[in-house]
């Protein structure tokens, strides 16, 4: 074969061979220009250099022939589409390759789009021995709809490994809608690890991924993690999520279920170095440990948990929630069908603190010793208001009870009978709690039973108690949002009716005041689709619907986004023709 040069790759240090086969072509050393789409057989390390570009084009396929890895010190755009991906694989089984490493001049404008990266492996010094198939050191790349599958690394993050700086972050990796499923590791975060970053994650799929961790990791770090999926991940603590020495762990609109944890804490296991935790309208459910804490393990102080469904859950100890820091909060949570083989089927609490508050949540159903199982022997100083407790045959509060707690000699304001914290012991009526719909029934007593001094619920009536309101008003003339997976705002978004839809939906948006509202729609890029669809301006209160045409749209998902001041809300939109 000859040597040729090709005009989309630089002269500098670039190695194209013409393949024995039709449409292949044997590269290895620096890159630069644009790689077309086709297949590349990669015979030794690639690059892209400082200061240099590389633009890869949807199709291409790169295929490593023996151990070979990809390294970004420049900038790289691989950005496929969603019928025609970019390809990072081994070129036959048996072989495997050293994944792809951004380095900390790798340019941050630099993206990564519909590229599906397997097979890699990371090992030897650390941190080569980090990231099978993503290894970012102290930079912010953005990663959009890729797919990481299938990746092993010795030491953290089988997946992805993001590394940094501490306590000033110098790397603030992104990753959006991806899918990071069935990789592994030695060490934690065998699907995604990230040390003193300041990483993102939102509207990923983490899944199937195995290793001390689990799913997702991050140590010395800041992370926020938002309409994500983490299931069915298996790991010694800390199945779905892991989080340690970390000063800020948000975890929004999440849904962790079916992880299992040999140690403890299978669905989120967070230490007691880490500070500012906040699990928010997710749902925390089907998570086996055969340690302490089957859906939280929580040992950090100044922790939120509020609009949470935690269900299902199975535990030696604890199977809802172990916690043991101060500062906890706990607000409308439905905490319902958890499992603990000795103590604490709903909630263990290590101790209390005058700061501590468990209010408008329903304790409920839980099997073992304690819907909730106090562990101190002096009286707990928190604040336990405005619950339902019912049917936690191991009772409902274990352990030393705050004075007059569960003595029923009050009245609430709906009528019935509470103890002297306003707290009820009756039937919730769960809709359908044998098929875990634990939507209230119209006669709950939980209807109005919540704390007058909080939040009104979105249909402008006092708090309901669990985690799911019952829409008194019906805002949107149908089924109420599941609040697990909404923001609790007043004014609301309603899902598309019909949603798929051919070729029209309408939109529906309700107002408890008038406001200025702009209502668009984008395709999955990105791109407007629908502009200013409803006409920017300023609505009555009450519920207005708008006809969305996708006559001339091909099927794919669309997000309609309306924003009114600074709030801003989306719905997904199917289109199938």
């Amino acid at each position: 074969m000859r040597r040729i040069a090709f005009p989309f790759l630089s002269l500098i240090a670039v190695f194209v061979i013409i393949g024995e086969s039709q449409g292949q072509i044997h590269i290895y050393g620096a890159l630069s220009g644009t790689l077309e789409d086709t297949t590349y057989i990669v015979d030794g390390d690639i690059f892209v250099g400082v200061d240099e570009s590389l633009i890869i084009e949807p199709g291409a396929q790169f295929l490593f022939s023996s151990y070979y890895g990809f390294e970004i010190k420049g900038r790289l755009d691989a950005v496929g589409t969603a019928d025609d991906s970019i390809v990072f694989m081994p070129q036959a089984g048996g072989i495997t390759w050293g994944g792809i490493k951004f380095h900390d001049s790798a340019d941050d404008a630099g993206r990564m789009v519909y590229v599906l990266i397997t097979g890699g492996i990371a090992e030897g010094d650390w941190p080569d021995n980090c990231g099978g198939g993503v290894l970012l050191d102290r930079c912010n790349p953005i990663f959009r709809n890729c797919t990481i599958t299938g990746n092993y690394a010795e030491a953290h993050g089988g997946g992805v490994y993001g590394t940094g700086s501490y306590p000033i972050y110098r790397a603030r990796p992104k990753f959006i809608e991806c899918v990071i499923s069935n990789n592994s590791s030695d060490w934690d975060g065998s699907g995604m690890c990230f040390y003193s970053c300041e990483a993102f994650i939102k509207d990923c799929i983490i899944s199937g991924n195995s290793g001390p961790g689990g799913g997702l990791g991050c140590g010395e770090s800041s992370i926020i993690v938002t309409g994500c999926e983490i299931s069915g991940n298996v790991g010694g603590w800390g199945a779905g999520f892991v989080g340690s020495h970390s000063n800020r762990i948000k975890l929004i609109n999440c849904t962790i279920t079916n992880n299992y944890a040999s140690s403890c804490g299978a669905g989120i296991a967070i230490d007691e170095e880490s500070g500012d935790v906040i699990i928010e309208r997710c749902n925390i459910s089907d998570n086996v440990t055969d340690g302490t804490g089957g859906g939280i393990l929580l040992c950090s102080g100044g922790s939120r948990i509020t609009d949470c469904l935690i269900s299902g859950n199975s535990a030696a100890d604890a199977g809802g929630i172990s916690t043991s820091g101060s500062n906890l909060r706990i607000d409308k949570c439905t905490i319902v069908d958890n499992y603990a083989e000795e103590t604490a089927g709903g909630i263990f609490l290590i101790s209390s603190w005058p700061t501590d508050t468990i209010s408008n949540s329903i304790i409920a159903d839980n099997q073992g010793e304690g819907g909730i199982y106090y562990y101190d022997n002096d009286i707990p100083r928190g604040y336990f208001i405005f619950n339902d407790f019912h049917n936690n045959p191991g009772g409902n509060f274990v352990g030393p009870q705050p004075l007059g707690f569960e003595i029923i000699n009050y009245v609430n304001a709906n009528g019935d009978s509470c103890d002297r914290f306003s707290n009820i012991f009756l039937d919730p009526l769960f809709v359908d709690p044998a098929a875990a719909d634990f939507h209230l029934q119209a006669g709950s007593p939980c209807i109005d039973a919540g704390n007058p001094a909080s939040p009104l619920d979105p249909d402008r009536t006092v708090a309901d108690i669990g985690v799911f309101y019952f829409n008194q008003s019906d805002l949107c003339g149908g089924p109420t949002e599941n609040s697990v997976f909404m923001n609790p705002e007043f004014l609301q978004l309603c899902s598309p009716h019909p949603n798929p839809f051919n070729p029209t939906t309408v939109i529906s948006f309700s107002l408890p005041v008038a406001g200025l509202v702009n209502l668009e729609v984008f395709d999955i890029a990105g791109s407007r689709v629908g502009v200013d669809l409803a006409s920017t301006r300023i609505y009555p209160p009450g519920t207005h619907n708008i006809t969305f045409n996708g006559s001339n749209l091909p099927s794919g998902i669309y997000f309609a986004r309306m924003t009114v001041g600074n709030y801003i809300q989306t719905q997904k939109l199917v289109l199938l023709k």
